[in-house]
């Protein structure tokens, strides 16, 4: 068994698929027996992004709306790549609770949380970035 996408919901697909393409540095690609479906290659994992008209954004942290996914990302460069990131669409809120570990969270376009983060290894996890630190 393997795990093959993770379906995104939000407000706008489009604006959902392109911004995790600026993320990933893949490009958009139609599937689906239509053609109609939105996606993202993101290593060995496939983002799909579908239109919900009636999409509450979540609210992070706390809130009356709780996030609905949350993805980790390790990344070599944190300061650039949160320039960039946020000149895609993302938004960084005021609560960084793990921010002097080298772990920032911001919310894509629909408001999902994600975390970028350096490699830092844990005891459970030598290899996992953030792995100790999630929001």
């Amino acid at each position: 068994m393997s795990l093959l996408a993770l379906t995104v919901d939000g407000p706008d697909e489009n604006e959902l698929a392109a911004f995790y393409a600026a993320l990933t540095g893949s490009t958009v690609e139609r599937v689906g027996p239509d053609g109609s479906t939105r996606s993202v290659r993101f290593g060995p994992l496939r983002l799909l992004f579908r239109q919900v008209d009636d999409h509450r954004r979540p609210t992070w942290p706390g809130g009356a709306v709780p996030p609905q996914m949350h993805l980790e990302i390790e990344v070599d460069d944190l300061d650039g790549t949160c320039a960039r990131l946020l000149s895609c669409g993302a938004t960084r809120p005021d609560v960084q609770p793990h921010a002097d570990d080298g772990l920032l969270v911001l919310l894509d376009p629909a408001g999902h949380p994600f975390c970028i983060a350096t490699a830092e290894p844990t005891a459970d996890d030598p290899t996992a970035a953030g792995a100790d630190r999630a929001p």
